[in-house]
This record gives structure tokens, sequence and C-alpha cells, in this order.
């Protein structure tokens, strides 16, 4: 017989999804975790780690094993042992079993790990069916300043493109800015031609969006695309406040409002209807126009 880890992908994928989730457990080489307990660590919040589930979980079987050490045997015990004096019958009880630790914080990850590749496909067509009319693509170094252990200092920049709803349609770690985008933008233009959606109306960038040629290294990323490429907004402001001193300055805060004020102006019809929204659900506090 040929030994197969229970988790495989290769065993798991021959049964239906019906029948998948009729296991109660997600197993791994040598440990199993209840489902249930896989659904706590989905949540990743602040203080939700995989240390303090299992620090939790343990202490609710450690009081469970004690209840029933305590309530059940012993009480048992005692009963028998009344009994027993009456026939001068001598008897000799064994221990309640030792109580049994919890795996560590490390075998959690590792179910959660194996229980996120099961639904990879799944995974793969939610992110893959994101899509939008307007794109933003944008670069930061304060994401890979916080990477940690073993691939630290692996990238020095990160970079997402989004949708005007807030949805981040793909994002990759390089070396240097402007690395290994080609790649990236060319896996969007691929999707939205797979899919069959139409080309955006307008890219956002933080840079690169004029060219004295007419032709920007943007458009040379999403080819053959022929869409308007703008400056963002915060990034256009931010070519006004390069002038000023420093950022912690106490009139910095002052000089964006009313630069922002100068750029954008609110739409009289959505106030009016925010207004009457707010009037309709009775709220007295109506927002400034």
């Amino acid at each position: 017989m040929i030994p197969v880890c229970p988790w495989s992908s290769e065993v798991l994928n021959q049964l239906d999804p019906s029948h998948r989730n009729k296991f109660p457990a997600v197993l791994t080489t040598q440990l199993a975790l209840d489902r249930r307990c896989v659904t706590l660590l989905k949540p990743r919040t602040a203080g939700n780690s995989s240390s303090f589930l299992q620090q939790a979980l343990e202490e609710v079987h450690s009081e469970e094993w004690a209840r029933r050490s305590s309530d059940g045997d012993l009480t048992d015990c005692e009963f028998h042992k009344e009994r027993c004096a009456l026939t001068q019958t001598e008897v000799v009880y064994q221990q309640p079993p030792p109580f049994c630790p919890l795996p560590l914080a490390q075998c959690f990850e590792t179910v959660h790990a194996n229980e996120i590749v099961s639904h990879l496909e799944e995974l793969k067509g939610v992110i893959t069916s994101t899509d939008g009319n307007i794109l933003k693509l944008d670069s930061t170094k304060k994401i890979t300043k916080k990477l940690a252990g073993g691939i630290a200092d692996t990238a020095t920049w990160m970079t997402n493109v989004g949708n005007e709803f807030g949805q981040v349609l793909n994002c990759v770690l390089t070396t240097g800015e402007g690395a290994g985008l080609d790649d990236l933008c060319q896996g969007i233009v691929k999707r939205y031609k797979d899919a069959g959606e139409p080309e955006p109306v307008v890219i956002y960038v933080d840079r690169d969006c004029c060219s004295e040629t007419g032709v920007t290294q943007v458009l040379t990323w999403f080819r053959p695309w022929k869409v308007t490429v703008r400056l963002d907004v915060f990034h256009f402001m931010r070519r006004f406040t390069a002038g000023l001193t420093t950022e912690h300055h106490p009139l910095y805060g002052t000089f964006c409002s009313k630069l922002s004020s100068c750029i954008f102006e609110w739409d009289k019809e959505d106030i009016a209807r925010l207004k009457e929204a707010k009037r309709a659900t009775g709220t007295n506090q109506l927002v400034a126009s």
C-alpha cells in the first residue's frame, strides 16, 4: 500500500462538494481540527490569532476535563466506596485519565491553510472576476516595510491595481518601482478579454501620466488598450505640498483642506438627495452643504 496524505487535494478532489462538506474535521498528516474551530480562524481581526484561539480552546477543554473528573468519577467512586463498606470489600480506584494538551498554534495555522487550499479554485474565480470601469495603479513602500521573518528585505515596492469600488484586482511585490509591472498589467488585460468586458474608461496613476512621445509608459504596460491616463488627485495635491518644509507643520492640514476645496466640488443633486434621505428617516441632523 502507498501512504497518501489524508488532506491531499488529489484524494479530496475525487469527491463532490456535497460529500466533502459532510466531513466534520479538516485533516493534516497527523492531526485533525473541527471545522467549527477553523471557522473561528477566518475573521482576521485584531487579537483573533491562532495563538489566542489555541489558548481559549485549551482553557475550555481543561475546564471540561476538570468538571468530568471531579463531578463524575469522584462522585461515583464515593457512592461505590460506601456500598463496599457494608460488605467490607476492599477496592482500589484508578486515577482519572490525564488531561491531554492541545497541539500548538502552528497546527491551527496549518489546518487553516489546508482549508483555504481546498477552496483555491473558488477563490481564484472570485478574484479574477473582479473588474471595473475606472482603474487605479499605485505603488507603496509601507506594506513591504512590515514584512518579517525570512521574507524580510526581499521586496521594496508593492504595486496594486484597484477599481472605483475600492476592490483590488491584482497586486505584486517587486524589488524596484516599475519592475515586473508588464506581466501584472497584461494579466489584467487578459482578464478583461476572457470575460468579454470592455476597456476601462480611465486609469489613474501616481506617476508616468505624461510623455513627450504621446504614449505613456502605462499604455505600453496595458497594451493594446487606448484608454485615458490621468494623474491621481491625491498625488496631484502632493505636487503642491512638496514645496512645504514638513508634513508636521501646524498649518499643513489647513493648507491641504483649502487645496482640496479648490479641486473638489459637492454635487448639488447628491446633497439634495442626502438631505431628503435624512428627513425621511426622521434624523434632524443634516449634513452641511
